[in-house]
């Protein structure tokens, strides 16, 4: 069977607006053989059908908040579990994320990220 039609693979949602930033953690994924799938803003993530392991959210986004859309996924069903990695520093929607997953901050890096989800 080819890696890439392996159905055991980790599905991930990253929503993120930084464009540059969200190729880089795609990529980042793909080399662990994660299949991803990349939105860059609340509207498009909660269009979305597909159950997704895991999400990536950013925590301000163009239309909302990546909290708002992870909690709305999370009801439904369709998320296994959020992470959020994030430049916000308002107390307020850290508390609110911490509820729903780990924060990693966007300045301790990318590698940060995988090691915290568990995919390195």
């Amino acid at each position: 069977m080819d890696v890439g039609d392996h159905p055991a693979r980790t599905l991930v949602l990253v929503v993120e607006d930084d464009a540059e930033l969200c190729r880089a953690i795609a990529r980042c994924l793909e080399q662990r053989c994660c299949r991803v799938v990349t939105v860059d803003s609340v509207g498009p993530a909660l269009e979305l059908a597909d159950h997704f392991d895991i999400g990536i959210f950013d925590l301000n986004l163009p239309d909302g908040f990546g909290v708002g859309a992870a909690r709305e996924l999370l009801a439904r069903g369709t998320l296994g579990r959020a992470v959020f990695f994030t430049a916000a520093h308002d107390p307020p929607l850290l508390r609110a994320a911490r509820e729903l997953g780990p924060i990693i901050t966007k300045s301790s890096g990318v590698s940060n990220l995988i090691d915290t989800i568990g995919l390195a």
